[in-house]
């Protein structure tokens, strides 16, 4: 097998590296200022979105909201009880020493 394609790639440099970052917040500034000014004409449509919000919609966003609670309790609690996953087996890993060894 071929393992020049494993080879480390030139990484990003940090002027592009911000120049990437202000340009997504600039696009997602944008595109949230021309919803807003399409979408919402007072407050009544931008608190209950009109009363247009689907059943589907809503079950939807009850759901999401309880799995990311969830997963973000479940995860948290797994690392107090286990320390840092496997991922972490490095020396500069603090918890590398007593869980997954």
């Amino acid at each position: 097998m071929d393992k020049s394609i494993f080879a480390a790639m030139p990484s990003l440099t940090p002027t592009l590296g911000y120049a990437s970052m202000i340009g997504l917040d600039l696009f997602s500034l944008a595109l949230s200022y021309a919803v807003k000014t399409l979408l919402v004409r007072n407050t009544h449509d931008f608190i209950i979105a009109d009363r247009r919000v689907g059943f589907g919609f809503g079950v939807g966003s009850v759901i999401a909201v309880w799995t990311w609670a969830m997963a973000v309790m479940m995860s948290s609690a797994m690392t107090y009880q286990w320390g840092l996953s496997p991922a972490c087996s490095g020396s500069w890993c603090p918890t590398a020493s007593r869980s997954w060894r």
